[in-house]
């Protein structure tokens, strides 16, 4: 992102409530339940934490495009987001480790509807020592449900940490169970 990039931010209203968008052109950068001008820089401080790299961000309609993947996936006609994010830009290494673009990405293959553990995930990468590190990652995770964390569980079935809060979680793994039909559903 250069000094003159523009971020935008709008909402969208979904089952689950309204989410925050941060988004450039048709880009998204950044998933919240709580976007506004004063929070942006804490709920994405890797976006502002370089002053030279301090992006305008405005009020502005998402574009249909963002609007229309979500609106899919709410409703049960699509199990995953075929959009452009920032981790799939060679820019996204200026604000994240090449650790957590690994987690992210590997995140992706987890199949809707179906749950890993922290394990699983920290051994997939090829560092099986590195649960908490795992942990770390997807608590920055700025593309929370279209980069699936809520997917990761703990070893015991236990529905563990996620930014946008354990019931919402909850939530999408139910929806995705219901609409997946292929596993038993979480624990409640």
């Amino acid at each position: 992102m250069h000094a003159e990039t523009l971020l935008s931010f709008d909402e969208i209203d979904t089952p689950f409530g309204k989410f925050s968008i941060l988004f450039n052109g048709d880009i998204l950068y950044g998933i919240s339940t709580e976007l506004s001008g004063d929070l942006l820089e804490k709920v994405f401080p890797f976006y502002f934490a370089k002053s030279y790299l301090l992006p305008r961000v405005k009020r502005k309609r998402l574009p249909e495009t963002i609007i229309c993947q979500f609106e899919k996936y709410f409703s049960g006609d699509a199990n995953d987001f075929r959009l452009n994010t920032i981790i799939d830009l060679d820019e996204a290494k200026s604000y994240f480790s090449e650790f957590e673009l690994t987690v992210w990405k590997t995140l992706r293959t987890i199949p809707y509807g179906e749950t890993r553990t922290y394990r699983w995930l920290a051994t997939l990468i090829g560092r099986p020592s590195a649960q908490r590190a795992v942990g770390q990652a997807l608590r920055r995770n700025p593309l929370p449900i279209v980069i699936p964390c809520h997917r990761i569980i703990g070893s015991n079935g236990s529905l563990c940490g996620y930014s946008l809060g354990v019931e919402l979680k909850r939530r999408l793994l139910m929806h995705e169970c219901y609409f997946s039909r292929l596993k038993p559903c979480p624990p409640h």
